[in-house]
């Protein structure tokens, strides 16, 4: 008697149905799309940021349809817009964080040094030892991938072998010289 009276209640709880939950979450896309976007963009200061944003929060909503009711799905959208407004800051700031570090403490004094010249000379004097020590179809792949910015296909199509095969020795010539940059190291 009492499952039947579950069962007679379960189809007419709206936090059950699916269909229900997306005409709810329809609705509160109409009706509360304009107010996320302006919450959010009031946090973060970039527009086209914020539009992505509530996208993201109506996309989040969908993962839980099954939750919603039109009593709790304002909550949930002002929550999750919330947890993705951290988020994105969160990830400007160590961003930022990062853009100063290397605005601070890497001048371009350093980098164009005698001395670091000197060292990138040496480093592709190896290189080019190694690479005419390589077979002739790694020596290829490698020269085509590396300096042409070829494709694996496009360096198939030219040399008429496999995409897996110029694969293969791109990555044999490229352990190769890794190697041997290594013992020269």
């Amino acid at each position: 008697m009492e499952t039947n009276n579950i069962a007679g209640v379960m189809p007419e709880c709206q936090c059950f149905r699916s269909d229900s939950s997306d005409d709810v979450i329809a609705k509160a896309y109409v009706g509360h799309r304009d107010g996320i976007l302006r919450y959010i963009h009031s946090a973060i200061n970039n527009r086209a940021e914020a539009e992505d944003l509530t996208q993201d929060v109506f996309l989040r909503i969908l993962d839980y349809r099954m939750l919603i009711n039109e009593a709790t799905i304002k909550f949930f959208m002002y929550k999750i817009a919330r947890n993705l407004i951290c988020d994105y800051l969160r990830r400007h700031q160590v961003r930022q964080e990062c853009y100063d570090y290397m605005y601070y403490n890497v001048s371009s004094r350093e980098t164009e040094s005698a001395d670091c010249l000197a060292i990138a000379k040496d480093i592709a004097s190896l290189e080019r030892d190694i690479i005419a020590r390589l077979s002739p179809q790694r020596r290829a792949a490698y020269r085509m991938k590396r300096f042409g910015l070829m494709t694996c296909n496009e360096i198939a199509c030219r040399l008429k072998l496999s995409a897996r095969t110029v694969e293969n020795h791109y990555r044999h010539a490229c352990l190769e010289i890794r190697d041997y940059m290594k013992r020269c190291i």
